[in-house]
């Protein structure tokens, strides 16, 4: 079931904002920035393990598909090239873990592993994939489900809104169809809109506890005082 869920810029700032906060308080580094990104997915992540309702002690993994054209340094890869350069990050933990700590913590493991993701590590994977020629793509076939792990894709950066075939702009730009269960991507929006879309494909079963997880915001789950709850502003359900 694929259904889009809306992110106002307020609440993003909220959210971001909290999460600062209380890694500033809390965090034994506190002189490592996390990025909106990391807060975001660390969030969803977590929105995500509540509704599936994942047992504590089950390891879950998180994939974020990583463009290797600007970590790729020697030979740098041309701009004119054509195709995707697309590696991915995992990211490992305990649904336990993601559920219960505070969402800086986990923010900061994916930011961890997006980071590590520089030219030698990457060079290495494909040094990897050359011998292991002949392998099978893991998503291809009849596999359609990724429970209980999570793909997250930014596509926030992609300048959908300037594309004008001769007409203007676009008014929205969405995902018609997710057809990978716990698939997942983070859109940007027009000019006058300055909040995030999230689409993602969820079991059915799973989507009514997705969505009050995702508008109900606890950068610290041990303590009630810090609850935060979003309105949402749109979706499908």
């Amino acid at each position: 079931m694929s259904l889009q869920f809306k992110l106002s810029k307020q609440q993003i700032q909220v959210l971001k904002q909290a999460t600062l906060s209380q890694a500033m308080k809390y965090a034994a580094n506190n002189n490592h920035k996390i990025s909106t990104f990391a807060i975001l997915a660390s969030h969803i992540w977590r929105s995500a393990c509540n509704a599936r309702d994942i047992p504590y002690d089950q390891e879950v993994k998180l994939y974020v598909p990583v463009d290797g054209r600007s970590r790729l340094k020697d030979p740098v890869i041309p701009e004119v090239y054509y195709g995707n350069v697309l590696f991915f990050s995992i990211c490992i933990a305990k649904a336990g873990d993601i559920i219960h700590q505070p969402i800086w913590y986990t923010a900061r493991k994916i930011q961890e592993s997006i980071e590590k993701m520089d030219d030698e590590y990457l060079r290495s994977s494909i040094d990897n994939l050359e011998q292991r020629q002949g392998v099978p793509a893991p998503l291809m076939g009849a596999h359609k489900i990724m429970y209980p792990d999570l793909m997250i894709n930014s596509w926030v950066k992609l300048p959908f809104y300037k594309a004008d075939f001769g007409w203007g702009p676009p008014k929205v730009v969405g995902n018609c169809e997710i057809k990978l269960e716990g698939l997942s991507f983070l859109m940007g929006g027009s000019k006058e809109d300055e909040g995030l879309t999230l689409a993602i494909n969820l079991f059915s079963v799973h989507m009514p506890m997705f969505k009050k997880h995702l508008y109900t915001f606890m950068p610290m789950p041990m303590f009630k005082k810090h609850l935060y709850t979003f309105m949402p502003i749109s979706s499908s359900l």
